[in-house]
Order: structure tokens, then sequence, then C-alpha cells
């Protein structure tokens, strides 16, 4: 299993982070079950996919994190209600 997402520290306090220590950002114009940022928008702020099986940093709550489909079938990590993105 892969972890997906982890907590990182910065200035600003505690984030959630990629695995590569990215921190994640949500795009206000998703909703929890669709994301908005596909295209040029997705080569800029790349969605943060994951594979079956991911998990998440021993901290974190799991139940707080879903999936959702994006339209080539592969699946984003969501945080609450938020798709989750790197920059």
């Amino acid at each position: 299993m892969s972890t997906a997402v982890q907590s990182g520290n910065t200035s600003l306090g505690k984030v959630l982070v990629s695995p590569e220590g990215l921190t994640l950002y949500a795009l206000t114009t998703d909703t929890k079950t669709s994301s908005s940022c596909t295209g040029a928008c997705a080569q800029v702020w790349p969605p943060l996919l994951v594979d079956k099986g991911w998990t998440s940093a021993p901290g974190l709550d799991r139940s707080l994190f879903t999936t959702i489909a994006r339209g080539d079938g592969s699946r984003q990590l969501v945080a609450g209600q938020w798709p989750l993105y790197t920059f």
C-alpha cells in the first residue's frame, strides 16, 4: 500500500502534503464528488491521484478521506469535501 497523504509542518502550521512532500491544495470550484480542474488546469494544478489500496499516514484520520473518479478513469483523493491538488 502506498501512503497518499501525510501531514507536514510549515510556518503557518500543519498542512496536508503529498508523498513527495508537496503542499496539497483545494479549489473552491470543486465539489465533494466532482473536480472542475481538467486539461490545462490539471497541468498547472496536478490532481493527487491514488491507486487502489492507498492509505493515509499515521496520525491522520483515514475516515476523512475518500476518492472521486476523474474523466480519464483515474482516482483523485478528496479530504473532507475537497479534491486535492499539488502545485
